[in-house]
């Protein structure tokens, strides 16, 4: 968990709300790597704003609880360019695969130092991947029952409509494969970038490295535009802290989502790898 006594917290809310009513359309967010809290579970709330620029190269918003990063309500005209968002705690955790039960139904995983612990692990899936590749090596198994049997170790119980002739046959992970699953907290909002009833939005060079479901969704928008927008697990020479294997997963869900456009999105030069769905 974070250190809260060692950090140094950014109000950007205020930093940002403060620019804003002085009548700047340009705001640049100091470099550096900023802890943020959240309010009313976002850390970061644009709301009505028109053609207002938010200029994050050099900067790191890191998200301190598992809730959303940010909310932009009927906004427009507003861009958010070169910020990187990413949390600690993360909202998922990794382990390794210890034990396999002989009807192939129930995993033990033993979860890795730097991740979150088994009492936080509450996840509706999980994803396997091989320590050869970092790439996934098994089918991602859904409905499961999650069941902490120590401070770091849980285990994860396929479900029970699975006949034993589908288990064996779906059932390609080995001991020593690595587990992700996602983790839980109380009363949060979904989503890093939520965007709803907004014009000529423009999100260009943000960075996404984590989420607690989808990185950017947006909702009955118009013409919004994503360039060069990234989604993708961090590397481990820059990540918060040490962790004993590198982070295998980026977001929990889908990297771009958009419901409901009344003129459609346009995404240039963008990735999304490494996230838990589309």
């Amino acid at each position: 968990e974070t250190e809260e006594s060692s950090l140094s917290y950014f109000d950007i809310q205020g930093y940002i709300d403060n620019a804003v009513a002085n009548g700047e359309t340009s705001i640049a967010i100091p470099p550096g790597r900023h802890y943020v809290k959240p309010n009313n579970r976002a850390h970061l709330t644009l709301k009505g704003l028109e053609g207002v620029t938010i200029n994050g190269y050099g900067a790191e918003m890191i998200c301190t609880e598992t809730t959303r990063a940010i909310t932009i309500q009927d906004c427009t005209d507003v861009a958010i360019k070169g910020l990187v968002v990413d949390y600690d705690p993360l909202p998922f955790t990794q382990g390794w695969i210890v034990d396999i039960s002989e009807d192939k139904r129930v995993l033990t995983i033993d979860l890795m130092d730097g991740y979150p612990s088994a009492e936080v692990v509450n996840s509706p899936k999980v994803e396997i991947y091989s320590p050869k590749t970092n790439e996934l090596t098994a089918p991602s198994y859904f409905s499961i029952t999650i069941d902490a049997i120590g401070p770091n170790t849980v285990t994860v119980t396929k479900p029970s409509r699975w006949t034993p002739e589908w288990t064996a046959k779906m059932s390609q992970e080995q001991i020593g494969d690595i587990a992700v699953l996602s983790t839980k907290a109380e009363k949060t909002l979904p989503h890093a970038i939520y965007i709803n009833n907004s014009s000529n939005m423009l999100m260009e060079d943000v960075t996404l490295y984590s989420s607690n479901m989808f990185g950017f969704f947006e909702v009955d928008c118009r013409a919004s535009k994503y360039r060069n927008c990234v989604v993708d697990r961090r590397p481990p020479e820059t990540d918060l802290k040490s962790r004993e294997y590198p982070r295998l997963r980026s977001l929990t869900a889908d990297g771009f989502h958009s419901k409901h456009a009344e003129v459609g999105p346009s995404y240039v030069g963008c990735i999304a790898r490494y996230n838990g769905d589309d």
